[in-house]
């Protein structure tokens, strides 16, 4: 029997939002937790597919968007994925681990993805999201030379890049926006309209 896309989500309560919209799909996919953030999704991503022997994978679940071109309650496949964080120093003061010539032992500084719409967005992924708006703001500043300024940050995109390019099998990353990064306020998020459409969008991977 061929093999399955596999369909990673962090959470459960990003799962129960996913699945919700695939079941029409039947046996089409497999559906696994990669777990929340960096560390939890390297390793459950390189077990999973060590498991499932997939085709393809697809990261999907929420993330917040560092730039106003994409609108919260919406969803965005990313065509690039790099990571904020590993270096040196914090605020102002910080150094990346490419600019520090730390690269050969940090990892790529960036992966290339495959991506459902034509779209060129790029996910940032980070240990710890944005507190506030001005911390947002550095983030996007560091970044928004890549397609445009379109920029969301999420907690494991880039270590399920990493596990997918270490295994040889092709990744696609769908985000829907729940919030605009460094708001904290929840009454602002609109999770389940991201949810539902992040869900919409991995659906057509499934085609």
């Amino acid at each position: 029997m061929a093999s399955k896309t596999l369909i990673l989500v962090p959470t459960e309560m990003e799962r129960a939002g996913i699945e919700s919209v695939l079941q029409s799909h039947g046996d089409d996919y497999s559906l696994e937790l990669c777990g929340f953030g960096l560390v939890a999704a390297a390793i459950h991503t390189a077990q999973a597919i060590r498991d499932h022997q997939p085709p393809k994978v697809v990261l999907a679940g929420i993330a917040g968007a560092i730039s106003d071109s994409i609108a919260v309650g919406t969803a965005t496949s990313f065509n690039r994925v790099t990571v904020d964080g590993i270096g040196i120093g914090e605020g102002d003061a910080f150094r990346s681990a490419t600019e520090m010539g730390w690269e050969d032992q940090a990892g790529a500084s960036e992966y290339l993805l495959r991506t459902s719409k034509p779209t060129r967005a790029t996910l940032i992924s980070v240990a710890s999201a944005s507190t506030d708006a001005a911390m947002a703001e550095r983030r996007f500043i560091r970044h928004s030379h890549a397609n445009h300024g379109m920029i969301a940050e999420d907690m494991e995109g880039y270590a399920v890049a990493m596990a997918c390019d270490q295994a040889g099998v092709p990744l696609t990353i769908v985000r829907g926006i729940s919030n605009q990064a460094g708001d904290r306020d929840r009454s602002n998020w609109q999770i389940d309209s991201a949810l539902q459409a992040a869900a919409e969008m991995a659906r057509m991977e499934l085609v």
